[in-house]
């Protein structure tokens, strides 16, 4: 019985993700998306940052191509992770313990969302670099609101 709760458990995880991969990309070109909790987060456009928080031509120059290869690996990460997650699904479907063919299509999973997250920590100081402090201190401000919604409050 606990088996088959960790299994219904992974592939609702698995579901929700993949919606949020699917609403991720459909979203990309505003430079938001939401996550499952309804907050924005940024997806690397400086013309939204230009809005947000006052970029300059010269800043925007400077931040397209950290935009533009920062996008180039997101969509090569989340490539194979949608992949992995069908390779999940596959191993799910047959199997009815949880066991080490899943744990590992798991932790398969695990590495690419953290890479994910490690490109966006990245991308986001690179971004930091092009900004003056006011600038820096709204952007801040920005992926705070934005990324952690109402916990901020």
């Amino acid at each position: 019985m606990k088996n088959s709760v960790v299994v219904i458990v992974i592939l609702l995880l698995a579901v929700v993700a993949g919606i949020l991969t699917f609403h991720t990309f459909s979203n990309r070109k505003a430079g938001m998306h939401d996550d499952m909790n309804g907050n924005a987060c940024y997806c690397g456009k400086s013309n939204h940052l230009s809005s947000e928080i006052g970029l300059s031509k010269k800043q925007q120059a400077k931040i397209e191509p950290l935009d533009a290869e920062f996008n180039a690996k997101i969509q090569a990460i989340c490539k194979i992770l949608c992949e992995k997650r069908v390779g999940l699904s596959q191993i799910l479907a047959n199997n009815k313990d949880f066991n080490k063919d899943v744990e590992a299509g798991v932790e398969n999973i695990t590495r690419l969302q953290a890479e994910i997250e490690k490109e966006t920590a990245r991308h986001i100081l690179d971004v930091k670099k092009v900004l003056d402090s006011k600038q820096a201190e709204k952007f801040r401000s920005m992926l705070s609101d934005k990324l952690c919604g109402e916990m901020n409050k």
